[in-house]
């Protein structure tokens, strides 16, 4: 890919719980046999414990069915930089560790990161121009067989062009 292009590759593998998994990932046209090797390691969480866990979050287009599977749903999955500002947003994360029947509540924030121009300045010294999404849902688990409970929320947005934090508090 071009340097303002991104290579999205949908991968699933079974791994067990590590501290230290190491992988390594080829990329290759096949026509060229141009390619790259990236190599790494990254720590695999034990979602069985006892505690609460959230999986990661993912961020997709709402309007779209794409061809990333997760349980029931298929979504298209956004790249980063990609949210038009008229256009809603999907997040979705697994629970992971709720009983049955027991109550929950969780929190979406999502703030802007910058805080370029006197305009958003001002509006910050007085309070506004910095949560730009502050939702709040109450639910009751219901897992599914494998004990996850699968959340997916659609937010509409607004955003204006620029970067953002988004923190999820369950």
């Amino acid at each position: 890919p071009g340097a303002d292009e991104l290579l999205r590759p949908n991968l699933t593998l079974q791994a067990l719980p590590s501290d230290d998994a190491v992988y390594r990932l080829v990329a290759a046209d096949p026509a060229t046999r141009r390619g790259r090797m990236e190599t790494g390691s990254s720590a695999v969480r034990d979602y069985t414990e006892t505690d609460l866990m959230v999986s990661d979050i993912v961020l997709a287009h709402p309007d779209s069915i794409g061809d990333w599977l997760r349980g029931g749903a298929a979504f298209a999955l956004a790249l980063p930089r990609e949210f038009a500002r008229e256009r809603p947003f999907t997040v979705y994360y697994e629970l992971y560790n709720l009983a049955r029947d027991q109550p929950y509540n969780t929190r979406i924030v999502v703030e802007r990161t910058e805080r370029g121009g006197v305009l958003n300045r001002l509006r910050g010294l007085f309070g506004s121009g910095g949560t730009v999404i502050d939702v709040r849902f109450d639910d009751v688990a219901s897992p599914d067989e494998d004990g996850v409970v699968a959340q997916t929320r659609r937010l509409a947005s607004g955003l204006a062009g620029g970067s953002y934090r988004m923190v999820v508090t369950v």
